[in-house]
């Protein structure tokens, strides 16, 4: 499941950063449009040629980049679990599975405060009361993750971004989840998670 949700991940921002691409090749494909049809000397087709780099510049530099820049964020946010996490989670989900919801927590809380300065085990442990269909403490847990440290910029917009999720997706309280996403919008609009609950909320409308 991991791995294809890491997979998912990675197709949708490759597509999104191949359709801008193309947009980004427009200028020069007009341009190359216009030469052909505009007879032009050597001099004018350069003097024209300039400012359409400049533009190409600048959209690469405001659209281009960012988009590559969320594809390693994220990619690196979807894969890099160790094997050590990967057997801790299945435990837990087995014993969840077994009827021992008290000690899959235990189990995965126990980890989350022996690495409190880590993301990925607030998230596990988020995720297993998403499992267990405590959504309102799953909220909670983030919530006070998210106040306990001074996290990166892209960690704080990651914790924004789940809570959102969460609301949006299972709490079924869309208001609550535009909060979340408004903020790290506003926050920490240069992050991939950020950027991305601007898409969210840009979905909802």
């Amino acid at each position: 499941m991991k791995d294809a949700a890491m997979w998912k991940t990675i197709l949708i921002l490759a597509r999104h950063t191949f359709i801008r691409l193309l947009w980004l090749l427009l200028p020069l494909g007009i341009f190359a449009f216009l030469v052909r049809a505009i007879p032009l000397s050597p001099l004018q087709a350069l003097c024209g040629l300039i400012p359409v780099i400049i533009f190409e510049i600048w959209l690469v530099v405001k659209y281009l980049l960012p988009g590559m820049s969320d594809l390693v964020t994220k990619t690196l946010y979807a894969s890099n679990i160790t094997t050590d996490e990967e057997v801790l989670v299945d435990a837990a989900r087995r014993m969840l599975g077994a009827g021992d919801a008290a000690g899959a927590l235990e189990l995965l809380e126990r980890n989350r405060r022996e690495n409190p300065g880590m993301v990925r085990p607030w998230l596990m442990e988020s995720g297993l009361l998403n499992d267990m269909r405590k959504y309102a403490e799953s909220v909670e847990l983030l919530q006070e993750g998210l106040a306990s440290r001074r996290w990166r910029k892209e960690d704080r917009a990651l914790f924004l971004y789940k809570i959102g999720g969460i609301y949006s997706s299972l709490l079924n309280n869309p208001e609550q989840a535009v909060k979340y996403w408004q903020e790290a919008v506003k926050r920490y609009p240069n992050t991939a998670y950020g950027r991305a609950a601007k898409d969210k909320l840009y979905e909802l409308r």
